[in-house]
């Protein structure tokens, strides 16, 4: 009993007297905006707090811990209460901590050197537990967006624990994450320290003298130091926490800031996406196609893949024009992943053709202009041009237009004739004309059964082309939509060259039906597209056409009755 009350004496018996507080700093000598940890010890056990508010005109405060320890040396019982508070001044110059206030008492003032901005200095002294630095290649230059490696390294020697270092926020870096740390463990002075290495990416976002952001680590360690272990005839108890348990002390670490030079983009670059890489490639293969068909819709998957940059710094395709071509690019899909250790970016995009002629059609070369950072000079990634055979298409023209152009192909016919010395008789002409003349009779009568039935009879419904394509639309049936919008347009618009729904919006001139053919074409080749397609709008619409052009065309109209 008497041990255990002169132990309550020793816990609780400190404070009757004015504390000595104490204050220190781990360096005198800092950069502006770089942490250093002040120390303040009571030489009692208390509950108070160091007032800090004094700190705030020149200094900013990032961390703050505190612990309380009791020792027996001798026979003789002492305490000490210590805060450990992680602070930056934002000013260079020499100048003072002030004193700061526990309780009823005051610490002593501090001189210290506040270095300017950007100074190299050892992070943290080397008597120091727990250490944290940034280690990246200062001899190499690197180009505006180029990836510059960098590692965080935290050295501990002995139960650190915590997250991930972050990087204070700048506008003026993309930071890329390499994923899990390496540990590395060796011994020092006989001790064993262990080296977690965080690896990192930086992209620079302009040119010119730049600082690589400071790093924050934000840890702790779990303290049950003494808990009734003797050493040289001391005990070290720690208030409030029996043996075998531990509290947790946080461990505040922060790297400085260091400064690197970032070259701009070469001048003789040009005005191209400037894509600065160590390797880029790109690929082309055909989607689930094996033939090609005039007039029917084939696509390619596109990929860009690039090493040593973040997909956010792909540029777009440029799908380069053709006359025989139409064509259709649709959303791309960008990711990063880690590949031997290395960011690689993938842009992968969809791009529908459409062949406008049978025969053979060349599909043009896709490049991308990169810049190669390890041979310092610009080189294109190059998919070459591709030619096919595009084969001929029965349906792509219906029985009408065919017919419509009968006299074009029968004169084409005429002239080979002469070419080819022959002449053709008056028998021959006159059979000729008498089979245009049954031809154009035959026409008619299908013409007016067609009108007649209004479309119902399913011969009918190539003809009938009012019914027919308001049909095709409230069935939301794009594909027969699409060929009857042509062949409609065809016959409609004889003066025109019609072949995509896009020559149908053209020869329209509506700007709210070429909206609805827009949706259309995003149906037909991009099925996930957000537009909604309105079957009535779009029969209101149409029907609204056929009543304006037949007013307005009423007399020049070739065939008006085949249509209208």
């Amino acid at each position: 009993m008497k041990y255990v009350a002169f132990l309550l004496g020793v816990l609780f018996g400190f404070g009757c007297e004015a504390a000595n507080i104490t204050a220190s700093v781990n360096r005198n000598i800092v950069p502006v905006d770089e942490v250093f940890v002040l120390t303040i010890s009571a030489d009692e056990n208390t509950n108070e707090k160091p007032d800090l508010s004094v700190l705030d005109a020149d200094y900013d405060i990032y961390s703050t811990s505190s612990s309380k320890s009791t020792y027996i040396v001798n026979g003789k019982a002492s305490a000490t209460t210590k805060w450990q508070i992680g602070i930056s001044a934002n000013k260079a110059g020499k100048q003072k901590i002030p004193a700061i206030k526990v309780g009823n008492d005051v610490s002593n003032e501090i001189e210290i050197e506040i270095l300017p901005e950007g100074t190299v200095v050892d992070e943290q002294p080397e008597e120091q537990k727990y250490k944290i630095k940034t280690e990246f290649d200062a001899k190499k230059s690197y180009y505006v967006q180029e990836q510059i490696p960098v590692n965080v390294v935290v050295t501990d020697i002995g139960g650190l624990q915590g997250g991930e270092p972050v990087f204070d926020n700048s506008d003026e870096w993309i930071i890329k994450s390499l994923g899990q740390p390496d540990v590395v463990s060796r011994y020092e002075n006989g001790i064993n320290v262990r080296d977690i290495i965080f690896k990192y990416v930086l992209f620079a976002q302009k040119s010119g003298k730049l600082f690589i952001p400071a790093v924050r680590f934000n840890g702790y360690t779990v303290s049950n130091s003494g808990g009734g272990i003797f050493s040289g005839n001391i005990l070290n108890l720690n208030v409030g926490f029996p043996s075998g348990f531990g509290f947790e002390v946080p461990v505040k670490l922060v790297s400085p800031k260091k400064q690197i030079d970032i070259k701009p983009v070469p001048a003789d670059y040009g005005k191209n996406w400037w894509l600065p890489a160590k390797d880029v490639t790109i690929s082309a293969d055909f989607v689930d196609n094996s033939e090609f068909m005039e007039g029917e819709a084939f696509s390619r998957e596109i990929v860009l893949k690039a090493v040593g940059v973040i997909d956010t710094q792909l540029p777009e395709f440029d799908f380069q024009d053709t006359e025989s071509l139409k064509q259709y690019p649709q959303k791309s899909t960008n990711s990063t992943e880690l590949v031997a250790g290395e960011p690689v970016a993938t842009k992968k995009t969809v791009n529908v053709y459409i062949p406008e002629k049978s025969g053979k059609v060349v599909l043009p070369a896709i490049e991308v202009e990169w810049f190669n950072v390890k041979t310092l000079k610009p080189e294109i990634a190059k998919v070459p041009e591709v030619t096919i055979f595009v084969k001929k298409n029965p349906n792509i023209k219906t029985t009408i237009e065919t017919e419509l152009k009968l006299q074009t192909t029968e004169n084409t016919a005429n002239e080979n004739v002469k070419n080819d010395n022959k002449i053709l008789t008056l028998a021959q002409l006159t059979s000729l004309l008498i089979a245009v003349l049954l031809l154009g009779m035959l026409l008619g009568y299908q013409v007016f059964k067609c009108r007649k039935f209004k479309g119902e009879k399913p011969h009918c419904e190539t003809r009938a082309y009012p019914d027919f394509i308001v049909k095709k639309a409230y069935e939301n049936d794009f594909r027969g939509l699409r060929d009857a919008l042509i062949s409609w347009a065809t016959g409609f618009y004889p003066q025109k060259n019609i072949t995509t729904l896009k020559d149908v919006a053209n020869a329209v001139e509506d700007e709210s039906f070429s909206e609805q053919v827009d949706i259309i074409v995003d149906k037909l080749y991009n099925p996930k597209d957000e537009k909604s397609f309105n079957a009535k709008t779009f029969a209101d619409l149409y029907n609204k056409i056929l009543k304006k052009t037949k007013k307005k065309d009423k007399k020049n109209s070739p065939l008006p009755k085949l249509y209208q």
